[in-house]
């Protein structure tokens, strides 16, 4: 029982003065005897009430007049770290005799051990301010001085109005190296300073001149502290000034972990990612200056907004969903957000949210940090893209040479059995589909490897577009139904471009291809434009990225089914389509975009879905002068000269000799490279003309070039090569080669160009 008895009393109970605790809200938290007996008609159960709800019916009238008194809101500040003072008068007991109270505010945390709690202690002074100041009164003042300020870790003492101090606490004492009772009669400046004068900016100056506490930094050297130092006045009968309390903190940690604060802060301020800190319902308490940058929204307009504000509506419900469950189990949740700026537009941040726990574990915060990584995104998607084309000219480089070689012997065979047959045979449109078949797989072959390794087999030179035009028209016109008119506006003045005259015939192609298959079956039109403009004029070249005055400007016109907005942007991206898969690969409208950037000019496309599309060429305009390009005359195709043909495909051996034996020529073949140079090294005039493949075992056939040629210097070599990454046309010419061709090779141009180069013994364009 007397261990119990013991647990249950109240430990504020052995102070000899009228005690209240209460939080931060003025909530009464714990009280002793004596605040119970002094404000004994405020009822019982005062833990929990409003401490100035049940102490303001006992102030006077006189005592709330007291300076300084406006008790206690208005005067006491909790959030302020230091001692505060203050007189009030109470009327005590039932005939409501006016008592005057010395109160002490000061921090604490005696209730359950918790900070943020304000001790008060009341003194009866009555005898102070009144009446006599008996030896009783001294005694009384010593006590309370020794239960209460002595009690306090903060300098307090007493001055006058000279700044001598009248009283000093113990720790005033302790810290500056007194004993007690040592500083009474000293300046507070000599003291705490070292000073013969007071320390500029001090708060007694200021609290005497306005009668009302002062407070403000200072900083010791002798200490090495920073304090915030406080002056209240105390008053006199007559209400005049004739002390101060002085109280001074060390606030130097404080202070300190301000600094660490505000150095936080700025490193938040100045990182390179946005930092966006929101309550448990997701509204915005702080954002820094990178968010403002990435997001497009100030401060001010997000703060107390939801996070929403930036939803793209790229993410679904359960997305958002899955977030939350990980966020709200105290899990750190990462991912990737597409978020949309103030503008509209869409980008992507790499994000990672994390819970902020409160000292008892609870979730008081989240802090997201993101970074903007669009960019980021789109060299990734860059990258891809370049390795998918460098994949797919790989790729062309390795099936290239066997697969021409396949339709060398396909295309050569064919053209040989539709020869032998009568033009009126059954079988000439198979086997011209055959053969159209053919040209279409080489075609192809041609752009993947244009694109994949943006080769070019033909060569530059000045050259007139309008005939390029009336060409490719001529070659269309049968492959064109007769629903579909094909018109052409050629303006026979246009000057001259630098071009490669296969690669353009090979855009013109596509192009009017693909305003054929927007037509489809239905009626319609296809319209080739060509006349030359001005860009200094603007009108039709109107933000042309030009380098030139004056353009070659094609317009292929159709009236077609057009093109969807959305899918205008994409329309030179690689393997994009919108045709069915039997009619396009994607490749077209990326190869001739590459075409036209070799060529230094520009491509426009301009199209409406359902109204037909227009796309715009411009190639500047070459000032050399149009020399043009006479091909001589083709009087004959045959011959009976000896002509040695080596090749390690057998189909391709049968199908030339064949080809070529057909028109007189004797031709002696070879399937082995070695076999070969050893025959012409035993006879080196056994052959007039050598046709020889590019990649073969063993030799190649620049080794087996150079190898005869150290024989028989004269001797004339063609080079046929299905495709070759590391030899072109001028490394042949550098070897001394006639001639470098690219199969598969139509039998009437082998011919012509055996024929050429037996006759002349030099090399041809072609």
């Amino acid at each position: 029982m007397q261990t119990n008895t013991v647990l249950q009393m109240n430990p504020l109970d052995h102070i000899g003065l009228p005690v209240v605790v209460f939080a931060d809200d003025y909530s009464i938290l714990q009280v002793n005897c004596l605040f119970s007996k002094l404000f004994s008609g405020a009822g019982e159960g005062v833990v929990g009430k409003s401490f100035s709800d049940v102490v303001a019916s006992f102030f006077t009238e006189e005592g709330l007049a007291l300076p300084g008194s406006e008790f206690p809101e208005n005067y006491f500040e909790p959030s302020n770290p230091l001692v505060q003072l203050t007189t009030i008068g109470i009327n005590v007991g039932r005939n409501k005799t006016l008592h005057w109270y010395r109160v002490v505010f000061s921090p604490g945390n005696i209730h359950n051990n918790r900070s943020g709690q304000i001790v008060v202690t009341f003194t009866d002074v009555t005898g102070l301010v009144g009446e006599a100041n008996t030896q009783k009164q001294i005694a009384l003042a010593k006590n309370e001085w020794e239960n209460t300020v002595d009690a306090i870790q903060d300098i307090v003492t007493i001055q006058n109005k000279d700044m001598e101090i009248v009283r000093a606490n113990k720790v005033a004492h302790e810290l500056f190296g007194f004993q007690l009772g040592e500083l009474k009669g000293r300046k507070c400046h000599e003291v705490f300073f070292r000073t013969e004068g007071p320390c500029p900016g001090c708060p007694i100056l200021k609290a005497e001149q306005e009668s009302f506490p002062q407070t403000g930094l200072m900083y010791n050297e002798l200490l090495g502290k920073t304090f915030r130092v406080s002056f209240f006045p105390i008053f006199d009968e007559d209400g005049e000034i004739y002390q101060f309390v002085h109280v001074a903190k060390d606030v130097s940690q404080y202070l300190e972990d301000a600094s660490e604060k505000n150095r936080l802060m700025a490193a938040i301020e100045q990182t390179s990612d946005s930092v966006v800190m929101t309550d448990l319902n997701g509204i915005i308490k702080y954002v820094n200056s990178v968010f403002e940058q990435v997001s497009g929204y100030s401060r001010e307009e997000v703060l107390g907004k939801k996070t929403n504000v930036l939803r793209s509506g790229e993410h679904n419900q359960r997305f958002y969903q899955s977030m939350w469950e990980t966020l709200l189990a105290k899990k750190v949740w990462r991912g990737k957000l597409r978020n949309r700026h103030k503008n509209g537009t869409l980008y992507t941040e790499d994000v990672t949210i994390v819970p902020v726990l409160g000292s008892g574990g609870e979730i008081i915060n989240f802090v997201a940090t993101k970074r903007d990584i669009t960019r980021e995104e789109q060299l990734e998607q860059q990258l891809h893209h370049a390795t998918r084309i460098e994949a797919l000219g790989t790729l062309a480089g390795g099936i290239a040479h066997d697969f021409n070689n396949i339709l060398s012997a396909m295309i050569g065979y064919g053209e040989m059995a539709k020869g032998k047959l009568d033009r009126n045979h059954s079988a000439q449109g198979d086997i011209q589909q055959i053969l159209n078949g053919g040209d279409r797989a080489v075609d192809l072959i041609k752009q993947i490897l244009t694109f994949g390794r943006h080769e070019s087999h033909g060569e530059f030179h000045v050259v007139k577009l309008q005939r390029i035009l009336r060409e490719s028209i001529e070659f269309l016109r049968p492959s064109i139904p007769a629903t579909i008119e094909l018109i052409h506006e050629i303006d026979e003045t246009c000057s001259s471009v630098y071009a490669d005259p296969s690669q353009l015939y090979q855009v013109i192609m596509n192009l009017c291809t693909n305003s054929r298959q927007a037509i489809g079956d239905g009626h319609g039109i296809i319209k080739i434009r060509l006349r030359e403009v001005d860009a200094r004029d603007g009108g039709a070249v109107f933000g042309l990225n030009s380098h030139a005055n004056r353009y070659i400007l094609l317009d292929i016109i159709d009236t077609g089914c057009g093109v969807e907005d959305v899918n205008l942007p994409k329309l030179f991206d690689p393997f994009f389509t919108t045709k069915p898969k039997e009619q396009g690969t994607g490749l077209g409208l990326a190869v001739v975009h590459g075409i036209i950037k070799k060529h230094n000019g520009e491509i426009r496309v301009s199209s409406k879905s359902g109204k037909g599309t227009v796309v715009s060429i411009y190639l500047p305009v070459d000032g050399r002068g149009y020399e043009g390009k006479k091909m001589p005359a083709i009087l004959r195709q045959g011959g009976n000269e000896r002509i040695m043909i080596i090749d390690d495909e057998i189909l391709l051996v049968n199908v030339l000799s064949a080809c070529l034996k057909k028109v007189g020529y004797r031709v002696t073949s070879y399937i082995d490279s070695i076999e070969a140079v050893t025959a012409f090294r035993e006879n080196p005039n056994c052959c007039d003309l050598v046709i020889t493949d590019m990649l073969m075992p063993n030799m190649t056939g620049a080794e087996l070039a150079r190898e005869m040629l150290s024989i028989r210097k004269e001797l004339p070599i063609i080079m046929l090569t299905g495709y070759s990454e590391h030899f072109n046309k001028e490394k042949s010419i550098q070897i001394g080669l006639k001639e470098y061709l690219f199969k598969p090779v139509k039998n009437e141009i082998l011919r012509t160009i055996v024929r050429k180069v037996l006759d002349n013994g030099e090399n041809i364009d072609h």
